[in-house]
Parts: C-alpha cells; sequence; structure tokens
C-alpha cells in the first residue's frame, strides 16, 4: 500500500513544471495540455507539421496499422467506453481516454478534445515541444542521410512505471460537497494493474512492453489483452479432478500472464460455464472483483472511496514461474463421465447490463470451450 502512495506521488508531479519529465501525465486529474503548433514536429523533408497519427502511417506503417487496429486507437470511441460514460459521464475518465487538450479549451466538455477520435495516439506517448519521444534513435536506412523529424530520448518511455502512469490508481475520494468535481484519490487501488505485475517473478525478467507492445516484431503496438480472443485462448487452460462421488475441483489456470486475470478495468469478469454430459448447464463461474458502492453514512469524512471490495476470487499474479490458477468446486452426477466448459470475458457488471442498451454481442467475448473426461471417483476423498 505504501508503494501504491510513492507511486501516485511521483507520477502526478511529472507535470509540466517537472523539465526532466515531458509527458505531463496526472494519473487522469488532469487533461495533457497540448498545443499543436507548439508540440507536433515539422517533417524535415517535406516542411508540413505532422499533425495526427496518420502522418506518421508512411514511415511507420506496420505500427500505424496494428495500432488503428487496437483498443488504444479506440479509448475514447469504443461502445463499451461510450456506454459506461453515458452513465457517469465524469471528466476524470476522460482524461484518461482522450487526454489531450488544446489551450483554452473546456476541460468539461468531451467534445473539445484533441483527436479524440484517435484515443491513445502517438502524440500522448510519443510527441512532445515538436520533437518524437523515443526510448533509443531508430537506425536510419542506408538510402537516406537524415532522419524525418526530432527526437528526445526518454529511456523512461521504455520502462513498466511508464505503463502505470495509466494503468495503476486508486479509486477516487467521495466528497462532501456533490458540486465539488476536483479529484483526489483513496487509499484503495482500483485499477492494480502495475502493482500485480510488479509482485511477480516475471516483472523482473521483462517489461509490460515484451507481452503488450510487442516492439521489434510484426505485431509492434497492436496492445494484445483482455479483448484479444487469440491470446486469451493461448492463455487460459481448465483441469479438473475428482474429489467427492459428485464433486469435482476446477482448476482455471492462467499461462504466461503476469497480473492478475482478469485485470484492468473493475467490471471485466471471466465466466466458465459448465455443462454436464447431457449439455445441461450445472454451474457458471464468475472470476472478479466483488464490489459495492460506499453506503452513505461513511460519505461524511470526505476520505471514503467511492466503491467497497467485498472480495476477490481471480486468478491471482504467479508467485514464481509463469503459471497461476485459482480452483473452486463443482457439483457433478455420479453418471457424468464429461464435462464441457465454456470460458468468455464480460465486459459488463450487472448494474450496467440492466441499463446498458448495446447488443448482448458488443458486451462479452467467447474465447473457447474445452471438453475433459471426469476421472473416475478413487472412493479415497469425499
Amino acid at each position: 500500500m505504501i508503494w501504491n502512495i510513492i507511486l501516485i506521488l511521483s507520477l502526478s508531479s511529472c507535470t509540466k513544471s517537472d523539465p526532466s519529465n515531458p509527458w505531463s501525465f496526472s494519473l487522469g486529474m488532469e487533461p495533457i495540455v497540448f498545443d499543436p503548433e507548439v508540440e507536433n514536429p515539422i517533417n524535415t523533408e517535406t516542411g508540413k507539421r505532422m499533425d495526427s497519427s496518420e502522418d506518421c502511417a508512411s514511415c511507420h506503417k506496420t505500427i500505424f496499422d496494428n495500432w488503428k487496429l487496437s483498443k488504444h486507437r479506440e479509448a475514447f470511441t469504443n461502445s463499451l467506453y461510450k456506454n459506461s460514460h453515458a452513465q457517469e459521464p465524469l471528466t476524470w475518465c476522460v482524461n484518461c481516454h482522450a487526454p489531450l487538450i488544446e489551450p483554452g479549451r473546456d476541460v468539461d466538455n468531451p467534445d473539445e478534445r484533441y483527436l479524440s477520435s484517435e484515443g491513445i495516439n502517438c502524440q500522448v506517448c510519443h510527441v512532445r515541444g515538436k520533437k518524437i519521444i523515443a526510448s533509443h534513435l531508430p537506425p536510419i536506412q542506408k538510402e537516406r542521410s537524415a532522419l524525418f523529424h526530432a527526437y528526445r530520448i526518454e529511456p523512461e518511455l521504455s520502462k513498466s512505471e511508464f505503463c502505470a502512469s495509466c494503468h495503476q490508481f486508486n479509486f477516487p475520494k467521495i466528497k462532501k460537497n456533490s458540486e465539488d468535481s476536483t479529484i483526489t484519490y483513496s487509499h484503495l487501488p482500483m485499477q492494480n494493474t502495475y502493482e500485480e505485475f510488479r509482485s511477480t517473478e516475471m516483472s523482473k525478467m521483462g517489461t509490460c512492453s515484451d507481452c503488450h507492445l510487442l516492439k521489434d516484431t510484426v505485431y509492434s503496438h497492436s496492445f494484445p489483452g483482455g479483448h484479444d480472443r487469440e491470446k486469451l485462448s493461448e492463455s487460459l487452460h481448465i483441469q479438473i479432478e475428482r474429489v467427492g462421488r459428485r464433486t469435482i475441483l476446477t482448476h482455471v489456470i492462467a499461462s504466461g500472464i503476469a497480473h492478475s486475470f482478469p485485470t484492468g478495468d473493475l467490471f471485466r469478469t471471466l465466466r466458465v460455464t459448465v455443462k454436464n454430459s447431457k449439455k445441461r448447464t450445472i454451474e457458471e463461474l464468475a472470476l472478479k472483483k466483488i464490489y459495492r458502492d460506499a453506503i452513505q453514512t461513511f460519505r461524511e469524512d470526505g476520505n471514503t472511496p467511492s466503491r467497497v471490495i467485498l472480495g476477490d476470487n481471480r486468478i491471482p499474479p504467479p508467485d514464481s514461474g509463469y503459471v497461476s490458477q485459482n480452483s473452486f468446486p463443482v457439483g457433478i452426477s455420479e453418471d457424468d463421465t464429461e464435462l464441457e466448459f465454456e470460458l468468455y470475458m464480460d465486459y459488463l457488471n450487472p448494474s450496467s447490463r440492466i441499463l446498458s442498451d448495446l447488443p448482448y454481442e458488443e458486451t462479452v467475448l467467447p474465447i473457447k470451450i474445452i471438453k475433459l473426461k471426469v476421472p473416475e471417483f478413487d472412493g479415497l476423498s469425499g
């Protein structure tokens, strides 16, 4: 918990008053003031200002094409976010999903955000002061004698702490004054992905970008994660063992995932539907954080998290190695010889689903179906 507080203080201090850090990230407390005339670089060959991620595509086609299909690109425009923001229209959310704003614009009007249709674009991470921010200089192609634009080298860009700027933050405090729109954070982590990662042995072997940026590959900047069916199918597995005449223990296993799963958004749930030999559903496991809104009587001190975590039955981060699991008892019939496990992601919490007008298909992601033979009962347990 001490680290969470230190992290928040250190990252939120990286504002424009800190010349050693160019990004002005504030964990969503404020938007990033971005003046295109001051910040966007000039193409040294054409003399034109590079005002959009589209201007990067001619030289960085693979990266651009991957990013354009990524969840980073549609951070502000995807249907799940738009539906959630319609229910809770907080500027705090916009500050991460469309963080750039030109000077003098209305910070509380999402329509006035700069390049909001590009979500988390090239400018957010790589452009400041007419320079391209990179962790190292790229090689110059043989047919060229110079680079297209000026660079600023920031090794911090390649570290996992950089990702924590957006993927590690606490619940906001509930304010006594309902008209007070300023954001301050409570002690309770809301998205704890970086801390989960930091607790693993895998964090000593690599960084977030090794799995999610995939630099120097044909998948560079594709940012696979909790919406990538192929990656999830490769990483999630089921094993079962018979522990009683009418009971099996179901092990939900994550391989190569260096944090809890699901992680990130509070509402994400990994659901596992269990069907018996007659194709009847006998159990549905829901791996998620369990929470409730903070009740009114605790709101008077102005220091209460907006929600209270009641439980957490997700797959935990791996203690060592690359594999972690959580296990659940499931009741079966003595006659069951085969079970079917359907794994899918559910991106809405129950109350949001009631209020949502989104088609069901847009709120879930089928991952895979696993069929397993039921082990015979040896009579030694249960």
